[in-house]
């Protein structure tokens, strides 16, 4: 949007999918590449949280969420535990586009902290919860790069007449 206001782009639609583009729909873009990207992104979410001793029910129902939102469905939810389902239940509230920039209801690490507990680590909910908004960030970060990517590509016809070749 913004490299349209500044002339340095004719047009505010999406490379990848031909829909109006803004800092959301990076995220959330329909287009086959920018799902395998998100897939692959989700993927690596799923090694990620082991390393960090998330809770198993926990990433199930964050990956849901992420899920849902980044499809534009909302799939049947299970029920989850009480816990874990306020926090769902907030976090809809709040948004999971804003999850994804950051703004993680504070439930979560309080979950994340009672898990730690049953299972005798020390370490801290508010920690996990500082990761994962950087791995939130470096998802972003990476489906941006992957949109870049696509508008500068030699196949797309924009990019040419952009740069003036």
């Amino acid at each position: 949007m913004f490299l349209v206001i500044w002339k340095d782009k004719t047009s505010d639609k999406c490379p990848g999918c031909g829909l109006h583009e803004d800092a959301r729909h990076v995220w959330i873009c329909p287009a086959e590449e920018a799902l395998d990207v998100w897939k692959e992104c989700m993927d690596r979410m799923t090694i990620w949280f082991p390393s960090v001793s998330t809770d198993r029910v926990l990433v199930r129902a964050i990956l849901q969420g992420l899920q849902n939102w980044c499809l534009g469905g909302h799939s049947e939810r299970p029920e989850f535990e009480e816990g874990i389902q306020e926090c769902l239940v907030k976090q809809d509230a709040i948004g999971w586009p804003l999850f994804f920039k950051g703004f993680i209801h504070p439930g979560w690490a309080e979950c994340q902290q009672e898990y730690y507990n049953r299972i005798g680590s020390g370490k801290t909910g508010d920690k996990w919860l500082s990761l994962l908004i950087q791995q939130m960030w470096e998802i972003a970060r990476e489906l941006w790069r992957h949109t870049n990517k696509v508008m500068h590509s030699t196949d797309n016809p924009d990019s040419t007449q952009e740069t003036g070749m």
